[in-house]
């Protein structure tokens, strides 16, 4: 089973922050242990495919810090033969058949956005906050989709 981005052994800011990468992950298809997964997102901070600490104050937790800048470097890093279309997509949007998404959730009440795995159906096969009340409660606002290299 896939860890959930909450696990504890998993580094604070992708507890926090790292809801399209644990997505990502999943579409691997392998169980990843915490410490890969650690790895695996600092070396995506050190190349730039992830936002770090811009401002230099010790942490990741303001605005446009720990993002993700490069789907297709977090792919590669990740093991994922798969290639972002390029754009934010509209979640009413079809999703090909070969494509997998990554769906991002809104919810108007808390003003919170989550990232899932979906499949073509929009269904969620992985939340990586399990239940999470963004996907419960929420609307599908956009999608991210990759089609394979």
């Amino acid at each position: 089973m896939m860890l959930k981005q909450t696990d504890a052994k998993l580094n604070k800011y992708i507890q926090k922050y790292g809801c399209y990468f644990m997505s990502l992950a999943y579409h691997v298809g392998k169980e990843f242990t915490a410490y890969e997964l650690n790895r695996i997102w600092d070396r995506c901070i050190n190349l730039g495919y992830i936002s770090g600490d811009l401002n230099k104050d010790g942490d990741m937790d303001d605005s446009r810090e720990a993002i993700i800048l490069d789907p297709n470097g977090v792919c590669k890093m990740l093991g994922l033969e798969y290639r972002y279309t390029g754009k934010h997509n509209q979640g009413s949007d079809r999703i090909m058949d070969t494509y997998i998404a990554i769906g991002c959730f809104y919810n108007k009440r808390t003003k919170f956005r989550h990232f899932v795995a979906i499949n073509k159906y929009k269904t969620v096969i992985y939340d990586p906050i399990q239940n999470s009340v963004t996907v419960r409660e929420g609307v599908l606002e956009s999608l991210r989709l990759f089609y394979p290299v």
